[in-house]
């Protein structure tokens, strides 16, 4: 059987490359879950962050997105307020 594949930008230190998001092992990914505010219950994203870069995936489908971790904080803020969440950003660290 032909296995896929999905290349995706990823930046790491300011350096872009394309990376084979179906070859990540698959123990790599972080699997989000829960109950919406609706109490409808998900089993949903894969999320991976490699460098400045965020790769999401569908689980049991070939897509993969990746982001800007920065751009993916400020849209996932704002669509989180547009469902009516609290988000507030977290306390500066004591080294900034």
């Amino acid at each position: 059987m032909k296995r896929f594949r999905k290349l995706v930008p990823v930046t790491i230190s300011g350096i872009t490359t394309h990376l084979d998001a179906a070859g990540i092992d698959s123990s790599s990914w972080t699997q989000h879950h829960g109950k919406t505010a609706t109490g409808t219950k998900v089993d949903s994203l894969k999320s991976l962050t490699i460098g400045e870069t965020t790769i999401l995936n569908m689980p049991g489908t070939n897509a993969f997105f990746s982001v800007p971790t920065d751009h993916l904080e400020v849209a996932a803020a704002q669509i989180l307020s547009g469902l009516g969440y609290s988000v507030a950003p977290p306390a500066p660290s004591k080294t900034q």
